[in-house]
Parts: C-alpha cells; sequence; structure tokens
C-alpha cells in the first residue's frame, strides 16, 4: 500500500484490488486496510487461486468455505465486494448464492469457453440460472471472456456475448478489447 496506492490514487479511474490469502485472517486484514483508501471503490475477493499454497482455492469450492470468508471480509470492507468463483465446483450456483447470502454485491465465473480456465465449463443455462437468482437479492454477475480472440473464433465469441446479454449478465470481464469491435448486443 505505501509503494503502490501513492502511484495510483491519482489515476482517473476506477481500480478494483485482487485480494487472496492462505488464512481468512489474511483477507479480513487486507479488506479492512483497502477500506480506507479512497481512491479504490472495489475489491476482488480470490477464493478460486490456485496459486495460493494454503487457502486460496480451499475456500472456494464448498459453500460453507466461500461464505465464511466473504462473511468475515463483509464485517471490515464496506465498499463493493466482488467474489471470484472458482470453475472447481460440482455447483457453481449453489456457491454463488452461499457468497451473496454473505455479503458478496457481486460474483464473476467464467463461461464454457475463452476464459482463462479452461475447466470453467458453466454452462449459458448455469448462468442464466444464477442470474435470475441473484437479481432476486440485488447482487451482479460478471462473466470472464480473458483469453485472446483468434480470427477463428470470433463468430463463437459472437454467439456466446449475444446468449450472455439474453441471459442477463451484468457485465463481462474481457482481455481482448477487439471484443468492442465485435458484432455484440
Amino acid at each position: 500500500i505505501e509503494k503502490i496506492y501513492p502511484q495510483i490514487k491519482d489515476i482517473r479511474t476506477n481500480m478494483i484490488v485482487n485480494v487472496s490469502g492462505s488464512a481468512i485472517e489474511d483477507y479480513v486484514q487486507t479488506a479492512e486496510k483497502i477500506n480506507e483508501l479512497d481512491a479504490i471503490p472495489a475489491i476482488e475477493l480470490n477464493i478460486s487461486c490456485p496459486n495460493v499454497k494454503q487457502g486460496g482455492m480451499a475456500f472456494g469450492v464448498t459453500a460453507s468455505g466461500a461464505s465464511e470468508v466473504v462473511k468475515a471480509v463483509r464485517e471490515v470492507y464496506k465498499k463493493t465486494l466482488i467474489v471470484k468463483l472458482s470453475p472447481n465446483v460440482t455447483d457453481i450456483t449453489e456457491i454463488a448464492r452461499a457468497v451473496e447470502g454473505a455479503g458478496a454485491d457481486a460474483v464473476y465465473i467464467g463461461a464454457v469457453q475463452f476464459g482463462a480456465r479452461q475447466a470453467a465449463g458453466n454452462s449459458v443455462e448455469d448462468i442464466k440460472r444464477l442470474v435470475e437468482y441473484a437479481h432476486l437479492f440485488g447482487a451482479k454477475v460478471y462473466v470472464t471472456l480473458n483469453t485472446i480472440i483468434y480470427d477463428e473464433e470470433v463468430t463463437a465469441v459472437e454467439q456466446l456475448v449475444a446468449e450472455l446479454y439474453d441471459a442477463g449478465v451484468d457485465a463481462l470481464i474481457v482481455q481482448d478489447m477487439g471484443i468492442a469491435k465485435m458484432n455484440i448486443p
């Protein structure tokens, strides 16, 4: 915080900080510090990180583990709380319901393809059910399309974006800004 925040606090865009940890206390302590920073309006609570030796992804694979982390963070973090869900679960809607019930403002997941995690496998129908549930409680659903899109994939990406739009997703998290030039809703 002491090194990076002074460099980014005056940039005129919203910054969302990724928060991960090995224990619930790690998440809580980090979120509490970020809560005090005026120029950071939201955090991405990463309960699906396979790159953390302990904790990380372990919290995101059960509804009870996921909700426990979110509830603890929500107690100290008063701004927008976005929870990154793990693709390594049997029923992602169960996990999403748990974190939304614990105080998440939004969740984000990968779709069946074009995500950095090829194993996400969340069908548009699953995402639609999740959106319907989330919107009952005022929560949002974001879907990642965070791979580089090749020319031969453009038609499939356009179709997927249209289906996600029809399913009611609130936003896409993209890597390839070429998506903005595609024929999409």
